[in-house]
């Protein structure tokens, strides 16, 4: 299985042209995001990275999931916006209120989650967003 956000890293190593810069953009170390990059590459068996000096290059196959995984991102993120429409909840949320704990005690569970949120638990959920932020410095 193919997993999405070691295509966002290989996207924004693309983007940025070091595994350091793509780290500081998606907010991991650089050794996450060579681990997500190792394992994409064991999933797809494929190498899709050249080392160049300090920087790296993608090879062909890399290019490849870079322009298709840019693709399928955008057909998640319409599978997202056609959930909201139809009043999906998160998961975590039950009758439309956000589940405080999850929100506050889980890093980065807060901005998944607002794709999903009604109007009825955005309330609950920006609070404890902003809540989140003000005590993580994020």
């Amino acid at each position: 299985m193919i997993d999405l956000a070691a295509v966002d890293a290989l996207i924004a190593i693309s983007r940025t042209g070091t595994v350091h810069g793509a780290a500081a953009d998606l907010g991991f170390t650089p050794s996450a995001v060579s681990q997500q990059i190792k394992r994409l590459e064991r999933d797809l068996g494929a190498r899709l990275l050249d080392r160049e000096g300090r920087g790296v290059v993608l090879t062909a196959a890399g290019r490849r999931v870079v322009d298709e995984g840019g693709m399928l991102r955008e057909r998640v993120e319409e599978l997202r916006s056609r959930l909201h429409d139809a009043g999906a909840l998160p998961v975590g949320c039950r009758r439309g209120r956000c589940c405080r704990a999850m929100c506050a005690t889980t890093p980065g569970h807060a901005r998944p989650m607002a794709r999903f949120v009604t109007s009825a638990s955005a309330t609950c959920f920006e609070a404890t967003r902003v809540r989140h932020a003000s005590t993580t410095g994020a």
